[in-house]
């Protein structure tokens, strides 16, 4: 059996325990990682020697056993006990061998397997665990009992509220007024369903502006799903509002069917949530995603909507008088707007900060309606996709939202069905957290505010009126109407140019398959219908089709320069302190092998459009034509992000990369989008010229696949820096 024996790490200075097998081995440290040599003391080496080769030891002579002459015949077994040779055993009570000093860069003497361990006997009495872990169990369940009951406290109150006599008939109850200022009120109630309804609208992966966090993803670090459902969810659950009455308008929902907030599916899901709506009713309207001031009006942004087309945007003053209308006695718009998120820059357009003429339209709803907006003039409301932290408490998505985790978590006073939904308290809490918050987080400003007073006049509960009536969230297919392009058709011209992404999607970001949510008309797809020639046929035939085939080549190689380089793919984005070590550098010098690669066959791939192009005007098809421009585009635009981000990956391995704040929780770095490039003149004038083409297709191919492509990646921004941020440690902010 080997024995073990203590060494130092001449590293880190810790004792270590090995085989003594290992004494002249080399050996690494589990603590520190070093790799040396180790060497053992002479005192141990003779030890180990001897126990290797141990010396021959005589068979001591007896006289009441004398030494026979012959071999004698074969007799029974004796019954006295045969001698034998004394085995060969270290004393236990060996004292430690001396140490000798050793090179610095070798492990220290190893000490004699039979030393004690700092300063400690090596042997010790086995101890019986049993009682502790009883105490400790004990110790927990008293301790999980206390936090249950402080968690749930509230419900705990409200169950030990209804089974109490004194309220089993609570007709004659003296209730709080609908004022919401807690004051008595003798309107009288009765049990049933609480008359609220909730309906949230959420738009996060847009067409061509910048997205925003839905709020889960399946890295989440979060213990729980704070997304924009989950916060409908525990809204309806803490304010007793029906499953029935919780409606939810999302490109990116997870807990219900993704419906796509285009705009006249905004408008007809709120109209028709309105209509049902019944005197007796309070009601909230969640609207989650960009505000924007546009020639000196207020807009909500829909997944469709483009900055530079008024008409696509949904006027926020037509949302206020859809309010104003409704019949319920309670409206609240609560408004989550002017999105932004650190980390992450700006991909695309947005609306920026809240402005003064935006928060002045908040500040002055119509009269009966509140309006509770997540943040004030020249402010973000900030989000948080990749992780934060307040006070123990996970935060994912939008601050202002979470919070609303946060608020409700600690519990609401006890409800009862004629009571308004009490968004003054809500809202002290909410605003107060989130401003705190994002001082800590960011140290920037974010203060909510909720603006305008409900109908002083409450309506008396009725039990025995029919629940506001379900309404059906329309469907693209329903309000686009017909004379569409077929869908098999649209699919199918995708599937011809599709490429990879320039950037990588959010861990957040929802798959919009633009084909389903924006209609192109038949009359408008006729001009580009397919001629019939295959993929294989233009491959066969490059002099035939020249133009057709410099378009498929170079699809083919974007899409192979994916699965080559999937390893390093997805290129970092993200980088710690801990990593820019000098192992590291090199390792990010291998990095940038990669888009070196990737830059050699994208200056290839535009040489060879770039001759192609003179055979542009021989090509009749506007199909293959629009097909052309558009990787051509594509590959300018790729080949200016990749120099990009060989640049960014440079800034590394000098070390140039902006200082962290210990205090705001910054743990690390990560590529964010800007606007303009830090490449060389010769990249800003590739990613110019692809800008350019985008551009062209709204006007070119007006009305098609297209159009939508063009503008899309006409608005995504190519430029990078790093910027500090968490990387996903705990940072409690209090």
């Amino acid at each position: 059996m080997s024995t073990a024996v203590l060494s130092k790490c001449p590293g880190c200075k810790k004792v270590l325990r090995m085989p003594d097998e290992w004494s002249d081995k080399t050996v690494k440290c589990k603590h520190c990682g070093m790799i040396c040599q180790a060497k053992p003391s002479a005192a141990l080496k003779a030890r180990l020697d001897a126990l290797k080769a141990p010396p021959p030891m005589p068979i001591p002579q007896h006289s009441a056993a004398p030494k026979p002459l012959a071999v004698p015949a074969p007799q029974p077994a004796p019954t006295a006990i045969v001698p034998t040779a004394p085995v060969f055993t270290m004393p236990a009570n060996a004292p430690p061998a001396s140490m000798r000093a050793m090179p610095a860069n070798a492990w220290e003497a190893i000490t004699d397997p039979v030393a004690p361990a700092a300063g400690k006997g090596r042997y010790r009495r086995r101890r019986n665990w049993a009682p502790t872990a009883v105490a400790f169990g004990f110790l927990l369940l008293c301790f999980g009992g206390l936090f249950a009951g402080w968690k749930y406290r509230d419900k705990i109150q409200e169950f030990f509220a209804k089974n109490d006599p004194k309220n089993r008939n609570a007709t004659n109850q003296v209730l709080p007024s609908g004022d919401g200022s807690g004051k008595p009120s003798d309107i009288p109630t009765g049990k049933g369903k609480f008359p609220r309804r909730i309906l949230g609208i959420s738009a996060n992966s847009y067409l061509y502006c910048n997205p925003t966090s839905y709020g889960s993803d399946a890295k989440s670090k979060a213990p729980m799903n704070h997304d924009f459902g989950s916060v409908l969810e525990r809204l309806a659950n803490k304010l007793h509002i029906d499953s029935t009455q919780v409606y939810e308008v999302s490109d990116s929902s997870s807990r219900r069917k993704p419906i796509p907030p285009l705009k006249p599916i905004i408008e007809q899901t709120i109209a028709r949530f309105v209509d049902t709506c019944r005197p007796q009713d309070n009601v909230l309207v969640l609207l989650s995603g960009h505000l924007a001031e546009v020639n000196d009006k207020v807009y909500f942004v829909p997944l469709e909507g483009d900055l530079e087309d008024e008409k696509s945007l949904l006027p926020l003053q037509w949302v206020m008088e859809q309010m104003a209308r409704c019949q319920a006695q309670q409206k609240v718009l609560i408004v989550d707007a002017c999105r932004y998120d650190p980390a992450r820059g700006f991909e695309r357009q947005s609306g920026g900060k809240m402005s003064a003429k935006v928060e002045k339209v908040l500040k002055e709803p119509p009269a009966g309606v509140q309006v509770w907006s997540a943040c004030s003039n020249d402010e973000y409301s900030y989000e948080f996709d990749d992780f934060a932290q307040f006070d123990t408490f996970s935060i994912k998505g939008s601050l202002f939202l979470n919070m609303f985790f946060y608020t409700l978590g600690q519990g609401i006073a006890i409800q009862k069905e004629s009571d308004p939904i009490p968004v003054e308290s809500m809202a002290a809490k909410v605003n107060a957290d989130t401003t705190r918050v994002v001082k800590g987080l960011v140290n920037d400003k974010q203060t909510p505010f909720l603006a305008g007073t409900m109908r002083q006049e409450r309506v008396p509960y009725d039990p025995e009126q029919a629940v506001a009536a379900k309404i059906d969230i329309p469907t693209p297919a329903e309000v686009f109407g017909g004379n569409l392009a077929p869908a098999a058709d649209v699919q199918k011209l995708l599937a011809e140019i599709d490429v990879p992404p320039i950037k990588q999607a959010r861990n957040s970001d929802a798959v919009v398959k633009f084909d389903a949510v924006v209609p192109f008309s038949a009359d408008a797809m006729k001009a580009y219908a397919d001629d019939g020639v295959s993929i294989e046929e233009i491959k066969k035939n490059p002099e035939k089709y020249p133009l057709r085939f410099a378009t498929v080549k170079a699809i083919e190689e974007l899409r192979m320069l994916k699965e080559k380089e999937a390893a390093e793919a997805d290129l970092p984005e993200t980088i710690s302190p801990e990593q820019i070590t000098d192992a590291n550098k090199q390792a990010l010098l291998r990095i940038q092998r990669s888009p070196a690669r990737v830059q050699l066959v994208l200056r290839n791939l535009n040489e060879l459009l770039e001759k192609a192009a003179e055979d542009r005007k021989e090509e009749k098809s506007k199909r293959w034509q629009a097909n052309f421009d558009f990787v051509v585009a594509m590959v300018k635009a790729r080949l200016a992000y990749i120099h990009e981000y060989n640049l960014m990956v440079g800034r590394i391995r000098k070390e140039d990369l902006p200082e962290l704040d210990k205090k705001l929780g910054q743990n690390g770095w990560r590529l964010s989008s800007q606007k303009g490039l830090q490449s060389a003149q010769e990249i800003k004038d590739q990613a110019r010229d692809a800008q350019k083409l985008f551009g062209k297709f709204a006007t070119d191919h007006k009305g098609t696949p297209w159009e939508v492509l063009g503008k899309r990646m006409k608005q995504t921004t190519l430029g990078l820096k790093w910027v500090p941020t968490n990387l996903g440690e705990d940072v409690n902010v209090k």
